[in-house]
């Protein structure tokens, strides 16, 4: 692992940002990709073959655990700190 990314738990990689570990589940990353790429979550639901409510929820959690509100927030971080 390069020293840009430390292991946590499950051996997970995480991305060190300097102020502190963003830690986001291979299925946040996903949704969080897909967000990035403008898909609606309906759209997105469908296509990682889930239920709208559990793509609902994978968003909540990217906004809490990036400390976000908006979408725009959202991607700006992501890009920053290339989370995807």
């Amino acid at each position: 692992i390069s020293q840009n990314y430390t292991t946590f738990n499950l051996g997970v990689p995480v991305r060190k940002t300097g102020e502190q570990e963003i830690i986001l589940t291979p299925r946040e990353k996903d949704v969080l990709k897909l967000v990035v790429e403008a898909y609606s979550s309906s759209e997105i639901a469908d296509m990682l073959g889930v239920s709208y409510h559990t793509i609902t929820s994978h968003r909540k959690n990217i906004n809490a655990k990036l400390g976000t509100s908006t979408i725009a927030e959202v991607i700006k971080l992501a890009k920053e700190k290339a989370l995807i």
